[in-house]
């Protein structure tokens, strides 16, 4: 299995300096950043009707966000 291509960081921050200490933070990548943005779409669309999920909805919704992130992410590099 080939390792997914996360983007990288969504927000990089550069390197800190406090109290003596270096510190860096990457946060969350570009796919869960790309992901999270997909999922509130999803959802919002999914219920828009006022419908309920069935068991396992969550997990189908889950999969499509980070297929709609893989999506974007290829879009990048294309």
């Amino acid at each position: 299995m080939m390792p997914i291509d996360d983007g990288g960081s969504a927000f990089p921050a550069t390197e800190a300096n406090y109290h003596n200490e270096n510190m860096r933070g990457e946060g969350m990548s570009l796919r869960d950043y790309f992901a999270a943005k997909a999922v509130s779409g999803l959802i919002a669309g999914s219920m828009a009707d006022g419908s309920t999920w069935e068991d396992g909805a969550a997990e189908l919704v889950a999969e499509a966000a980070y297929r709609a992130a893989d999506a974007m992410l290829a879009a990048r590099s294309a």
